[in-house]
């Protein structure tokens, strides 16, 4: 029976809203169903080709180190897939429940339209924020297992954290954090923070790192962005006067998937080191808590006598 309107020039007949919500219903539903066999088939994939090709590993002498790393990769490859399977488990579970109210909803005709309406797009925008975050978690673990090509020019650290710095200063101004950015004032001297890499992708790493840091600072604070040189790297410094980091967290931040915050993926700080590995250098941070955390990134710098940067052992 099709739902009926009432208005001032009588009863008009509801043009198969019924049908036409129930087909949209279908098609979210095997949506959510196909995400879940997704991730039921995409988990066992990855568990059988991980383990057949560590059974199958058998290194010579000649390879033994690139084999290594060969099974360092894929365990680490499935290590990601496990995590993404957990993480795929609440907004398909959520999608499901969503979609089962709504079905409940449109499947009482006895229902006022109007009530039946408000609650079904309260639904829908449940549905979209989920498959929002989806979306994200799938475009961020790309970015972490997906293959890494450089665009290798000189980058100029001090410049890049000053164009980020005007980028974030709104939205710092905004939450009462404070910025400052420090970078080396004589260009003249070996003092200026240059490396060779990728910049949009180093651009991406440091973003990454202020965000935490902001995110660090609920009630405000102080974010500190620094740029220079040391030996034969340049570095960048973000530090925060937010809450910190327990001790016992250590060993978890840089591990996909950690995360002490309600929102996001868990990614970003996994991400960004990926991004600081590729170029040779490295992530590390110290922390107190209620004090705040220092993250530092090292790269390999480059001089203006010497435009090739030095080889660091991995």
């Amino acid at each position: 029976m099709g739902l009926r309107l009432k208005t001032s020039g009588g009863s008009i007949r509801q043009q198969n809203l019924t049908s036409r919500f129930a087909s949209a219903i279908l098609t979210l539903w095997l949506a959510a169903q196909g995400g879940a066999l997704a991730y039921t088939l995409g988990r066992g994939r990855w568990r059988a080709r991980t383990w057949a090709l560590l059974s199958s590993h058998k290194p010579t002498n000649t390879s033994i180190d690139r084999s290594s790393d060969d099974a360092r990769r894929i365990a680490e490859l499935a290590e990601l897939a496990g995590g993404l399977a957990h993480e795929l488990r609440n907004p398909l579970s959520t999608m499901m429940i969503n979609l089962k109210l709504l079905a409940e909803d449109l499947r009482d005709e006895t229902a006022d339209f109007h009530d039946t309406r408000r609650r079904s797009l309260l639904k829908v925008d449940g549905l979209r924020r989920e498959a929002d975050r989806l979306q994200q978690l799938f475009d961020e673990f790309l970015n972490l297992a997906g293959p890494v090509t450089l665009a290798e020019k000189e980058v100029n650290l001090g410049d890049l954290i000053q164009r980020l710095g005007t980028f974030l200063d709104p939205l710092l101004a905004s939450s009462q954090v404070e910025l400052t950015i420090s970078v080396p004032s004589d260009e003249a001297s070996n003092s200026v923070a240059i490396c060779l890499g990728d910049e949009n992708l180093l651009s991406q790493a440091v973003l990454n790192l202020a965000i935490n840091a902001h995110q660090a600072m609920p009630d405000g604070g102080t974010l500190r962005i620094a740029a220079g040189t040391s030996d034969d790297d340049a570095w960048v410094t973000v530090t925060d006067t937010g809450v910190g980091i327990a001790p016992e967290d250590y060993d978890r931040v840089l591990k996909p998937f950690f995360s002490t915050k309600g929102k996001g993926t868990g990614l970003g700080l996994s991400i960004t080191q990926r991004i600081i590995h590729e170029h040779g250098g490295t992530l590390t941070f110290s922390s107190e808590l209620a004090k705040g955390t220092t993250f530092t990134v090292r790269l390999p710098a480059t001089h203006p006598d010497n435009p090739t940067p030095p080889t660091k052992s991995q």
